[in-house]
């Protein structure tokens, strides 16, 4: 494992990549290649593009960024648009020769010569290759300054420390983010397995919100995304299926509601013939004589 402070990051080449201007289906599909060093894109607009890497295909939208490291298959699949960086984690300035515009021919670049080691690190193995969430504004502000800087024909030492400063902040800035995704994504999960393990008894959604560290619009944003259901949905699907596993084992309409969390047996009927279909007692009707 390397340490952070031996990362020096260089840009290689930056373009403004427009797959709108002459799309049609028979050119949908790049080219496959191998990524040489570390490609960061910033999606200005996308129809339903992305990029394939390793097999799978991943679909970009306006705002998200695209992180793509040596060694990966990729292909892109139009029509998108983006700003499109190529670093160099090591500080070498030489490996810049490999895209030099007239050698970088995608139809070229489809082996694994030239790929560069990846840097081996916690925080950049943790990278996704897709990030996207409402905070990526700034991450492509600065990446479109990158291109913008690196488009100068002279390169003064200002420019090169103002170009490295960007860097470091790009890679700041996305590493913050994926930090937020994760311990957001932890926190859910504790959320989720706290209801599983209390979801018979009584549940306040504030509470879950309050644990979680969350606002209560992140909450529900966050939770949805992970399990598809509102809290208040996704307690009752799983009482509702534990209801079921007790109607099957000779439990009365009574004695489910009680044992499920419902301390009304009318109500529980109410809601469980408005998810299945029919009534408890029907239900285990049919059960019994099946």
């Amino acid at each position: 494992m390397e340490n952070i402070s031996n990362f020096n990051p260089v840009l290689l080449f930056s373009n403004k990549y427009d797959g709108f201007e002459y799309f049609s289906e028979e050119h949908k599909n790049l080219t496959p290649r191998y990524v040489k060093d570390i490609e960061i894109d910033y999606y200005l607009r996308s129809n339903g593009g992305g990029i394939n890497v390793d097999g799978e295909f991943i679909e970009y939208k306006r705002g998200d960024i695209a992180i793509r490291f040596p060694g990966q298959l990729v292909y892109g699949v139009n029509p998108y648009s983006c700003y499109f960086l190529c670093i160099d984690s090591y500080g070498r300035t030489e490996r810049a020769d490999n895209y030099i515009i007239d050698n970088f021919n995608y139809d070229n670049n489809d082996t694994r010569r030239d790929i560069s080691k990846k840097f081996d690190n916690e925080m950049f193995n943790s990278l996704p290759n897709r990030i996207s969430c409402d905070k990526t504004d700034y991450a492509g502000k600065i990446i479109e300054a990158l291109y913008l800087e690196n488009l100068a024909i002279k390169k003064d030492s200002y420019r090169e420390f103002k170009i490295k400063t960007l860097l470091f902040q790009l890679f700041n800035e996305l590493f913050s983010i994926n930090r937020k995704n994760n311990f957001d994504t932890n926190s859910i999960d504790n959320v989720i397995a706290y209801i599983h393990s209390h979801f018979t008894e009584e549940i306040n959604v504030s509470e879950l919100i309050d644990m979680s560290n969350m606002s209560k619009a992140v909450f529900h944003k966050k939770f949805k995304i992970a399990t598809d259901y509102i809290p208040l949905e996704y307690i009752t699907n799983l009482r509702i299926k534990k209801a079921q596993y007790c109607l099957l084992n000779g439990y009365s309409v009574s004695e489910t509601a009680a044992l499920c969390g419902w301390f009304d047996s009318v109500y529980f009927s109410s809601v469980f013939k408005k998810h299945t279909g029919i009534t408890p007692s029907l239900y285990k009707n049919i059960l019994s004589h099946s």
